[in-house]
């Protein structure tokens, strides 16, 4: 399924995410994306962001954009939000996170749009 807006793309991923459809989420994606897992680590392609996801949906966590802002150029669109994220670790401790990132996206042919990088860690990964 593609998005007919980069904001609706990032409303999928959100809802598939919420749920815990990991192909749901996949989709949305490239299948050669990049993301940033957390700073110094970057995952290439869908195999290592099936393997990062499922580890994150293994939380049952709950993310959420705060405020967001879509910037279109052509084919590509910068997509930069305030967002967060609360979850409970197997241990059962609670989990919360939240920051700014930035993910761009690409038209399809078709005119859907899908994820091709991802940095939910915002200015982190510059230190």
């Amino acid at each position: 399924m593609l998005a007919e807006h980069p904001l609706d793309a990032v409303r999928l991923v959100d809802e598939a995410f919420n749920r815990g459809d990991l192909e749901g989420l996949l989709a949305l994606y490239e299948d050669d994306a990049v993301m940033v897992y957390r700073p110094g680590t970057v995952l290439r392609g869908k195999p290592e962001l099936r393997d990062a996801f499922a580890g994150l949906l293994s939380l049952k966590a709950t993310a959420r954009q705060e405020k967001t802002l879509v910037l279109e150029a052509g084919d590509l669109a910068l997509f930069t939000s305030r967002w967060t994220m609360k979850g409970t670790s197997p241990d059962g401790k609670v989990i919360s996170r939240g920051g700014c990132g930035s993910t761009t996206l690409r038209r399809h042919a078709g005119g859907g749009w899908r994820i091709a990088i991802e940095n939910s860690w915002g200015e982190a990964v510059l230190d």
